[in-house]
């Protein structure tokens, strides 16, 4: 558990510097490169699904009291 802390820790510390240590891909980027060159990755999306990015859908509209004024916003 402790060595499992003290990666992450590391990993955590590398990748958010401000400036590279190396140039090159960054320790989450070599951890995948190396999943998928041993055969363990296995995300893979199934044909029947599609994903669809909704994060910028979301809205600002007003919420008005029982007198008709504006109270607040809400988003959706």
């Amino acid at each position: 558990m402790i060595s499992t802390m003290l990666l992450l820790l590391v990993c955590y510390l590398t990748d958010n510097i401000g400036y590279a240590l190396i140039s090159g891909p960054s320790v989450g980027h070599r951890i995948e490169q190396f999943r998928e060159f041993s055969g363990l990755s296995k995300d893979v999306i199934p044909d029947d699904v599609i994903f669809i990015n909704i994060a910028y859908d979301r809205e600002l509209v007003p919420v008005y009291d029982e007198y008709g004024l504006t109270k607040s916003n809400i988003i959706i």
